[in-house]
């Protein structure tokens, strides 16, 4: 009988042990929770930790983000589109557990108004047969330009302005016809490039 006694306090001991040893757990961390971008989109990789399922979340679909759920921690990857307005945008990616859940905030600024010139200075002859007297200005822009004004010796054409992506900038290219100089000295014109939101270079 005591033998039998002692065997079950026995057992009752080692699971009693069993039930108070402190489960391993990894809290749901990121290294980084927020990231900035620019308009022109692009990829950043974060390092998701956690020790339990989880499934990635986002509301808008200029934002992806792979892979969409995992087991453990792993490294992961976000892919933001280009942006197509001039105003700055902002969601988050949400990782889920059963546990509970966390989020990435990322922002993307938007672009800038932009009227560059692929070349700032244009040099031409004094003379030249009439149909050479004429050069292209290609200008890299996100608004639409105005016709700039005519000089007494230098006109402009435009060419259709086809900005079909947003605010993302493209090529417009301006076509110049320049009269002949009858004068020894050297002669310079500064051309103003204006849109509609105002941006003057």
């Amino acid at each position: 009988m005591k033998r039998s006694i002692l065997y079950l306090i026995a057992l009752v001991s080692m699971i009693i042990v069993g039930a108070c040893t402190p489960k391993a757990e990894i809290e749901l961390s990121f290294d980084t929770d927020c990231i900035e971008i620019g308009p022109e989109g692009g990829v950043r990789t974060i390092a998701v930790t956690v020790g339990e399922d989880w499934v990635a979340r986002t509301n808008e679909p200029w934002i992806a983000f792979s892979p969409a759920n995992g087991k453990a921690s792993e490294k992961c990857q976000i892919i933001i589109d280009s942006t197509l307005v001039f105003d700055q945008r902002e969601d988050v990616v949400r990782i889920q557990t059963a546990s509970g859940y966390k989020d990435i905030t990322i922002v993307q600024k938007g672009f800038e108004p932009k009227i560059t010139p692929k070349k700032s200075l244009v040099e031409i002859e004094d003379f030249a047969i009439p149909s050479k007297r004429k050069f292209e200005m290609v200008v890299e822009t996100n608004v639409e330009l105005t016709k700039p004004a005519d000089t007494e010796w230098l006109t402009c054409k435009m060419s259709d302005q086809t900005l079909d992506r947003g605010a993302r900038p493209r090529n417009v290219t301006l076509t110049f016809e320049w009269r002949v100089n009858p004068y020894a000295d050297i002669r310079e014109e500064i051309v103003n490039l204006v849109g509609t939101k105002k941006v003057e270079v």
